[in-house]
């Protein structure tokens, strides 16, 4: 490890993780001692606690080894990061980066650097012109199958088009689809709407035109009588 301006600094946390959140941490800080000159550090970290607490007998938070530089404007440098366990064995893969960001995910705390507080801008930047159009399209169009309902006197069409309105409103504030949770509700309440743009079908009680038909009961009744006449003829023949 080394920072090229000697300012940086690494620091190591060893968590479990809840969700987005971090708990029962355990941490390490390193300092190179000269600028721009490779140096190996190590430190010995506690993992009494970590991965005991169990979720119905059997599921248990997965552990997370995270790097980061807490100096403001500064830069750290990593060449290769193990991590021995008590029998001393190396637990992480591709620490030394040979195979690229393989298993290793980049994040920031600091959310305002790489997301745009508006719905509309972020669809654009993600998605292009095509991305935020489709964006739009569906919601406008879910929208206006909403509204049709409502003028037929469908009062849940009511709650859909509110919601899809204060969707609409709040994105340019926000990016509200960048949640998992509120992304799912938000293209769930969008197809409803999509499926209000036709009217329910009306399922009417039709009578059997056979049996209100005059000439289908004399058919059956002129060929019942006929059957006697049939079979009497045919003993007298014998």
């Amino acid at each position: 490890m080394r920072s090229p301006d000697g300012k940086g600094q690494l620091s190591v946390l060893l968590c479990e993780k809840i969700l987005l959140y971090s708990a029962n941490c355990r941490d390490a800080t390193f300092r190179p001692r000269t600028p721009a000159i490779w140096g190996d550090f190590g430190a010995v970290i506690s993992t009494a606690g970590l991965d005991e607490d169990t979720v119905l007998w059997w599921l248990k938070r997965p552990v997370e080894l995270a790097l980061f530089d807490p100096i403001p404007d500064t830069t750290i440098e990593i060449g290769r990061i193990r991590m021995f366990d008590p029998r001393d064995r190396d637990i992480l893969a591709n620490g030394d980066f040979s195979r690229g960001t393989e298993r290793w995910y980049f994040t920031d705390d600091q959310h305002r650097i790489w997301r745009i507080h508006n719905q509309y801008l972020m669809s654009f930047f993600e998605g292009g012109a095509l991305g935020l159009a489709s964006f739009v399209l569906l919601a406008g169009t879910a929208l206006a199958g909403a509204m049709r309902a409502m003028r037929r006197g469908d009062r849940m069409a009511a709650a859909v088009a509110g919601f899809l309105i204060a969707f609409l409103c709040s994105g340019v504030f926000d990016y509200l689809l960048e949640v998992p949770r509120l992304a799912t509700l938000f293209y769930l309440v969008a197809f409803s709407g999509l499926t209000m743009l036709r009217p329910p079908l009306q399922v009417t009680a039709r009578s059997d035109s056979r049996a209100s038909s005059p000439l289908t009961a004399p058919r059956y009744a002129s060929r019942r009588s006929r059957m006697p006449e049939f079979s009497q003829r045919a003993r007298r023949r014998n």
